[in-house]
């Protein structure tokens, strides 16, 4: 629902992730060497996979990391 509403109020809105995954794509081809340092568990937010997995498939060697410090 939420979804949705947002779709009615603000038609226009881009998230800053998909932004962010576009802006990159311009870059990206088979010679990039790309590290994520800090990524999480994805490297675009929720509901992006298939922009991030064009990216991946696009990009010569892609290595994300992130520490997880349990108590």
């Amino acid at each position: 629902m939420t979804g949705r509403l947002m779709k009615l109020i603000l038609p226009d809105l881009v998230w800053n992730q998909e932004i962010y995954g576009r802006a990159v794509r311009r870059h990206v081809n088979k010679d990039t060497k790309w590290l994520d340092v800090g990524c999480g568990h994805r490297i675009l937010g929720r509901d992006l996979e298939p922009a991030e997995d064009d990216l991946i498939a696009n990009a010569g060697v892609v290595v994300g990391c992130d520490l997880a410090l349990t108590a």
